[in-house]
């Protein structure tokens, strides 16, 4: 089941093992990890989910170790990195989505608005525990 992004340590750590390794290539990466080069451009990318197998190659290739922390599960295809102990990616997370109902809203989608925004709520309340 698709629905993981990485969050920003786990994107972090990647970037890093990049730089370190003198600027490996996607393709490099896909070689390493048995993946198909545009899995590991959506995972850099974070625009779009994946399945936590291909997270676990992704991470198991590249020989780096994979914490809970370094994914999160998102109900939204939009570039949302979050990370459950982190109040400032909730936030953010929530005004996106509030921003994205503010246009549903322009556009005469009242029902999307109404969901993106309790969506934003959850994010909020989640933030402030």
């Amino acid at each position: 089941m698709r629905g993981y992004v990485l969050s920003s340590k786990g994107l972090e750590k990647l970037e890093n093992l990049i730089a370190q390794e003198n600027n490996l290539s996607q393709e490099q990466i896909a070689l390493e990890a048995c993946l198909d080069r545009a899995t590991v451009s959506k995972a850099l990318q974070g625009e779009k989910p994946l399945n936590i197998r291909s997270i676990r190659r992704l991470f198991g290739g590249l020989k780096l170790p994979l914490e809970p922390t370094d994914y999160c599960k998102v109900s939204s295809t939009k570039k949302l990195r979050l990370s459950m102990g982190d109040r400032e990616d909730l936030i953010s997370a929530a005004e996106a989505l509030e921003a994205e109902a503010d246009e549903a809203e322009e556009k005469g989608n009242s029902g999307k608005a109404n969901q993106l925004r309790a969506k934003a709520a959850n994010l909020r309340r989640i933030a402030a525990q």
